[in-house]
């Protein structure tokens, strides 16, 4: 089975975060989110793969290339405008066309069974079957509204009422080859607000599995820092070097980087390249190189980096 993997976007609810790598090669214990993903998809059979690059697109083929997938054929597709997540199949279309295929965002990390989703997916006979998790109150993702049978009914809008409880929609999608009659050739496109929702208006069923298990989402600085720390303790990336004085606590640290004596940094992200000199106290803040700092990003910057309250971040 074939799988497209999804990694062009612009990362912005990561920034700064993105000034550095892309949003897929963001790491997740010391190990980047789309290396998760093909991991996951490799043990679960699948052996042919597209990913889409647009924003920093070598940070992800060297996330790649690093993981060791051997066995998984991978092609890249580039956009040099963003397509959205039905235009970013065009490119791959003739590859893609003529069976079942996988659609899965490369920001999320998972271990639910998807054999069992594809099954579901067959038995249904759906244009398109959404893997779907329980809602999570405290965080804020658009509900999937689903009737008693399992068939979407609709989509949540940004910012609509939130109706609980509900489901919430991992990003994985399975597409019957059916799918392109509502895709059109070029431009961007989206699927769940144009390609979905012009299925539905035309009686489509699109199905839904209700996965167990954990499904982890990396979308905005609050969650990225969150769900490190829930992962337990500091984690330090790769040629890290950190003076033995130096406390830190709750930390995620990434590759290169020079914390000097007696610095104190409590939840903090500190990304690539990082030098932080000595007596450096922090809490609660993203650490960047200021040499990346984009304009909105100048009222941050602190001498060599870039000092940004995670907290404030949506």
């Amino acid at each position: 089975m074939k799988c497209m993997v999804l990694a062009a976007g612009l990362g912005t609810r990561l920034l700064p975060l993105t000034l550095c790598r892309a949003k897929s090669a963001v790491p997740y214990r010391n190990q980047p989110l789309i290396c998760h993903c093909l991991k996951k998809l490799a043990a679960e059979g699948i052996d042919q793969v597209a990913v889409n690059l647009h924003h920093l697109p070598d940070s992800v083929r060297q996330a790649v290339s690093a993981a060791n997938l051997d066995r998984m054929r991978i092609r890249y597709s580039y956009e040099p405008k963003i397509l959205g997540t039905a235009g970013a199949l065009n490119p791959v279309r003739d590859w893609l066309a003529k069976e079942t295929f996988l659609l899965v965002n490369g920001k999320i990390v998972f271990d639910f069974d998807l054999r069992a989703a594809l099954t579901c997916h067959r038995q249904s006979g759906a244009l398109s079957t959404l893997v779907l998790v329980d809602d999570v109150k405290e965080e804020d993702f658009n509900p999937v509204f689903v009737n008693p049978q399992g068939a979407v009914t609709g989509f949540a809008r940004t910012g609509e009422e939130r109706v609980l409880p509900g489901m919430v929609f991992t990003g994985i999608h399975i597409v019957d080859s059916r799918i392109w009659q509502y895709i059109p050739v070029s431009g961007a496109t989206d699927m769940v607000r144009d390609v979905y929702a012009a299925a539905l208006k035309r009686g489509e069923l699109v199905a839904s599995y209700h996965a167990t298990g954990s499904w982890l989402e990396f979308s905005t600085l609050p969650r990225y820092w969150r769900l490190n720390a829930e992962a337990g303790g500091n984690c330090i990336g790769y040629d890290a070097r950190i003076h033995p004085s130096a406390e830190l606590t709750n930390c995620v640290v990434w590759n290169g980087v020079y914390i000097a004596q007696g610095c104190e940094l409590e939840n903090c992200v500190v990304a690539d390249g990082v030098d932080l000199p000595e007596h450096t106290r922090l809490k609660n803040v993203v650490i960047v190189p200021a040499w990346l700092a984009s304009p909105e990003f100048q009222p941050y910057v602190r001498g060599e980096n870039i000092i940004y309250p995670w907290e404030i971040a949506r």
